[in-house]
């Protein structure tokens, strides 16, 4: 599937789009900040179905706060332990199940799915081992993998969170705070001032967990996506290429 990203900055309109796109391209992502209300329906009228609210966050470890007290125990007993050989990076990447990300906007995409979320995490992951300079790691309760999160050097101070979760069977059992903490912890370990990430607003719960642990809200976009239909004689129906989708962004 061919796939674009068009992103929008303040007080563009819809001219900046240019119409040759739609037919280059079966999946398009749009990009706009939020506010930019006139242009999200205008690509609506374009049909782009809206998925999430994307929020830019950030923590400077100068500003950051302790976790609360009732953690502390529980955290002490958390480590975290790094994932350096290729052999590892793909085994991790077999952890990921299309239950693991299940408010992804692509796993909430009615035309797409949960596995086809999940196979672009594989890939995503894949990908930035490959090419960029990235700190991936196992989050272990004692000797028992739980989780895991991955780490991008932006530069030689800052640090960009790529991807964090828990695994299946250790959802939903208060620990989702080591996701958002040990990769702090890491990082401060290792003299970096400073690490940016995103969250969707169809996940509240990690929201508020990166608040809790002092990161910031610097900005919110909103996100959109089209999905090329083809014609039948009953009428548009969505394309259905699930086998190559794995390049969606």
């Amino acid at each position: 599937m061919k796939t674009a990203e068009v992103s929008f900055a303040s007080g563009d309109s819809i001219q900046q789009l240019d119409p040759n796109i739609f037919k280059h391209y079966e999946y398009i992502v749009a990009k706009l900040p939020s506010g930019e209300i006139k242009l999200l329906h205008e690509l609506e009228k374009l049909d782009f179905m809206f998925l999430e609210a994307q929020f830019d966050l950030s923590i400077h470890f100068d500003n950051s706060i302790r976790t609360a007290k009732s953690s502390d125990v529980l955290m002490s007993r958390i480590t975290s332990t790094p994932i350096e050989t290729t052999e590892k990076i793909i085994k991790l990447t077999q952890q990921i199940t299309p239950e693991l990300f299940q408010v992804d906007r692509i796993s909430i995409d009615p035309e797409l799915g949960k596995e086809v979320g999940a196979i672009r995490y594989k890939n995503w992951i894949l990908d930035e081992y490959k090419n960029g300079k990235i700190f991936a790691h196992e989050i272990m309760l004692g000797s028992t993998p739980i989780g895991f999160f991955i780490l991008k050097e932006l530069s030689a101070n800052r640090l960009f969170s790529l991807l964090a979760g828990l695994y299946s069977p250790f959802k939903n059992k208060g620990l989702g705070l080591s996701i958002v903490q040990k990769p702090i912890d890491w990082a401060k370990e290792h003299n970096y001032r400073e690490i940016s990430t995103r969250n969707s607003s169809n996940n509240s719960e990690s929201f508020k967990i990166h608040l809790a642990c002092g990161y910031r809200l610097d900005a919110i976009s909103y996100i959109l996506r089209w999905k090329r239909k083809e014609k039948t004689e009953q009428g548009d129906t969505y394309v259905d290429d699930r086998s190559s989708a794995t390049d969606l962004l």
